[in-house]
């Protein structure tokens, strides 16, 4: 059975929808089948993969299953080796569409599970914001991974996003979802080692999460750098753009630790 991992942050700029695409190419090198989905209107990570967003309908994105209970709708990106659920602005009347639905907080979950067998990885590109589309997201997984900016205003808005990990523990309960939602980690984002902030909040980080009162790992810092930029405007992920480049080293580490990680 697949395993659902939700990238989140309520945070927005910290690199999820970047980790999201590369994590999933890296994942899929490793002969492993991998499904990503886009659950943020601004259907960035649809745009990324090379899906033309204008051209879809309501029940060619991710907005038929939560809103109309259709199946989900998948397309293969071939360059970067993993299935799309897409996404689109029709996605933000998701939220008003849904405010008399019974049980709505679960169906992203009902949706996932008939195709959870055909993965071995799930990816969810959350939306930054704590409403409705990412209280889907995670109640549907399994797992998360935070990405936080190396910055000190970042740092400061992790608390936030592990209060609402736990609310979202507590609904889990309520729907009889008796699974664990772990946190697979910590992913320090933007990082540049020239710059005295970043060095202060990434050791901040690490110091934080070491020892009995340590939440989660704190994984390899992903370094900022122009070209992931250059590589999302030319669809494709950075390791096809530049192999050479020191993040790719980076990327496939973290790939190789979320598939080292038993499953459900």
């Amino acid at each position: 059975m697949g395993i659902v991992t939700a990238i989140f942050n309520q945070a927005g700029g910290v690199a999820k929808t970047t980790l999201t695409m590369n994590l999933g190419y890296h994942l899929a090198l490793r002969d492993r089948r991998v499904l990503v989905m886009d659950m943020d209107p601004q259907a960035s990570l649809t745009k990324a993969l090379s899906v033309d967003v204008d051209a879809l309908t309501e029940d060619q994105t991710i907005y038929g299953p939560i809103v109309d209970r259709t199946e989900l709708p998948v397309v293969h990106c071939p360059t970067f080796g993993v299935d799309l659920v897409p996404s689109e602005l029709i996605l933000s009347t998701a939220t008003p569409k849904l405010a008399a639905v019974m049980a709505r907080e679960t169906r992203l979950r009902q949706a996932i599970a008939p195709v959870r067998d055909q993965y071995d990885h799930i990816l969810i590109d959350c939306a930054p914001t704590v409403e409705l589309l990412s209280l889907l997201a995670l109640m549907a997984a399994d797992r998360v991974l935070i990405p936080v900016e190396t910055q000190w205003k970042a740092w400061n808005a992790v608390p936030e996003a592990l209060r609402t990990l736990e609310a979202v523990r507590e609904a889990r309960l309520m729907f009889n979802i008796t699974e664990p939602l772990t946190i697979a980690g910590f992913v320090p984002t933007r990082y540049s080692k020239t710059y005295e902030d970043h060095r202060a909040t990434l050791a901040e980080l690490r110091d934080r999460q070491t020892g009995a009162a340590a939440i989660a790992p704190v994984l390899e810092a992903v370094p900022n750098s122009t070209l992931f930029g250059k590589a999302f405007a030319a669809n494709v992920p950075l390791a096809l753009y530049d192999k050479t480049h020191k993040a790719v080293g980076v990327l496939k580490r973290l790939a190789a630790a979320l598939d080292a990680e038993e499953r459900p």
